[in-house]
C-alpha cells in the first residue's frame, strides 16, 4: 500500500504539527501502490498480452502467449507451461518472459520410377532449420526436376537446402534417362532393318526387326541371335552395335534346246540369287545358233540368276551352203 492523503489533504508522509492546547486527531488514508506487470516474448517468436504496464496491488491479471506461425509456447521464465497465466499483482514489480520452439514437421521426399535415390529423414525437422536434400541418380540417368505433392515443378537443381516450412512438405525427385547410340546394320542391298541407328533413352525398349529383300533370306544377327525380330533395352553403354545378316536364296536355272539333233546346251543347275553364270549353247555340224528363247544370242551366255526357277531354251537351226 502507499500513502494518498492525510485528513487535511496533504499527501506528504511526514507531517510537522504544533501541538495547541487541545487534543488533535490525524487521520491517514492509505491506498493500494501500482507495480509493473512486465511481458516479453523471447527472440520475437510470438506475443505476449497484455503489453508491459502498471496494475494496482491485488489487481488480477489474466497474461496469455500467442506463438508465430512454426513455433510453440515452451515454457515462461516462471516455469510454467500453460498458454494463459493468471496472476494477482504483488507488492513488487514482476516480470513475465514467453520463450517458444519451432514446431517438428516431416519433410518426405522420394524418387519417381525408381532411377535414383534421395537424402531421407528418419524424424521431423524443425521449423526454420535448413534439410540439405540431394538427389543421385542411378547410372544412365540424369537428374531433372523436383516436384511437390501436388505434381508442381518447385526446383531444378540436384541439390537444395530447403528452409523448412510451417506444415509437413513431400518432395518427389525425377530423373530422365540419358541417351545412348545403338547401331542398327545391315548390307542393304539384301534387307532392311528397324528402327533406325540413332541415340535412344537408357532403360527404353526397342523392337528390332530385319526384313530380307526379293531372293534372300534371314540368316542370323552378328551376336548369334537366330530370329528376325528381337526386343533391345537400351544399356548404359557408348555404342551397341547389331547386324542383320542376309543369304542369297538358290533357284534352278535349266537349259534345253529346241532339236537335241541341231545342238545341246549346258550350264543349268542350281545357283544363288543374282550370280552370275554361263550358258553355253553349243551347234552341231550342218546347224547353227540362233537364239536363247529369252532374246540373247550370246553362245557363251552370261547370265544372272533371277529369283524363281527358269528354263531357258537354245534355239537352232539348219545351216545354208552354197552349192556351185
Amino acid at each position: 500500500y502507499k500513502l494518498c492523503q492525510w485528513h487535511n489533504g496533504s499527501q506528504s508522509e511526514s507531517l510537522t504539527y504544533l501541538v495547541i492546547a487541545h487534543d488533535s486527531l490525524f487521520k491517514a488514508t492509505f491506498c493500494k501502490a501500482s507495480y509493473w506487470v512486465k511481458t516479453e516474448a523471447y527472440e520475437g517468436k510470438g506475443t505476449v498480452m497484455p503489453n508491459s504496464t502498471q496494475y494496482e496491488y491485488q489487481t488480477d491479471v489474466k497474461i496469455y502467449a500467442t506463438p508465430k506461425d512454426g513455433y510453440h509456447l515452451a515454457h515462461w521464465n516462471t516455469g510454467s507451461t500453460a498458454d494463459t497465466i493468471y496472476y494477482q499483482v504483488a507488492a513488487k514489480d514482476s516480470n513475465f518472459i514467453a520463450y517458444f520452439e519451432p514446431n517438428l514437421y516431416t519433410v518426405e521426399t522420394s524418387v519417381y520410377e525408381s532411377h535414383g535415390t534421395v537424402t531421407q529423414f528418419a524424424d521431423k525437422q524443425p521449423f526454420g532449420s535448413v534439410a540439405n536434400i540431394v538427389a543421385n541418380p542411378n547410372d544412365g540417368y540424369t537428374f531433372d526436376h523436383w516436384e511437390d505433392k501436388y505434381g508442381n515443378t518447385v526446383w531444378t537443381t540436384a541439390t537444395l537446402n530447403y528452409m523448412v516450412d510451417a506444415r509437413d512438405t513431400a518432395f518427389v525427385a525425377h530423373f530422365k534417362p540419358l541417351r545412348y547410340h545403338v547401331t542398327i546394320a545391315t548390307d542393304w542391298s539384301r534387307g532392311s532393318v528397324t528402327p533406325p541407328s540413332d541415340y535412344y533413352p537408357c532403360d527404353s525398349t526397342l523392337n528390332i526387326k530385319a526384313t530380307a529383300n526379293t531372293g534372300y533370306q534371314f540368316d542370323g544377327w552378328s551376336d548369334g541371335f537366330p530370329l528376325s525380330e528381337r526386343s533391345y533395352r537400351v544399356e548404359v553403354k557408348p555404342d551397341t552395335v547389331f547386324t542383320a545378316k542376309f543369304k542369297p536364296l538358290q533357284f534352278t536355272v535349266s537349259v534345253t534346246t529346241n532339236s537335241s539333233i541341231m545342238g545341246k546346251a549346258n550350264g543349268g543347275g542350281t545357283y544363288d540369287y543374282n550370280s552370275s553364270i554361263t550358258l553355253i549353247a553349243t551347234e552341231k555340224p550342218g546347224y547353227k545358233f540362233v537364239k536363247w528363247d529369252n532374246g540373247s544370242t550370246e553362245k557363251n551366255y552370261q547370265y544372272t540368276v533371277p529369283a524363281a526357277n527358269v528354263i531357258l531354251t537354245a534355239i537352232f537351226e539348219p545351216a545354208e551352203y552354197n552349192v556351185i
